[in-house]
């Protein structure tokens, strides 16, 4: 057996992927769509460029890997980005607390 073309009791998963790709994508929309806080919505792009590279007969741990890294990326620039402006809004609010009035 090749590294990468993971064989399943003869089923070939490789031939699969960039329907697995895309069901991610679109599960994605659909969890945002539900949840509205705008993490799930980085699975969408990651799972095109994964497809997108599922066409050119790259590895499926390489396009795993290409999914995890374009959609972790993004994911922990807004989960830094949300946390840096809850500090300053927490940091804020007590300046003005010690303010007086």
């Amino acid at each position: 057996m090749k590294f990468g073309a993971f064989l399943l009791d003869g089923f070939r998963l490789s031939g699969y992927m960039p329907y697995l790709w895309i069901t991610l994508g679109v599960l994605s929309v659909v969890v945002e769509a539900i949840t509205r806080r705008r993490l799930a919505i980085w699975f969408l792009p990651a799972g095109i460029i994964a497809m997108a590279s599922s066409f050119f007969t790259t590895p499926v741990w390489l396009q795993t890997l290409i999914f995890f890294a374009c959609s972790l990326i993004p994911l922990l620039i807004v989960l830094m980005h949300r946390r840096i402006r809850h500090t300053a809004s927490v940091n804020a609010d007590s300046e003005d607390n010690h303010m007086p009035h």
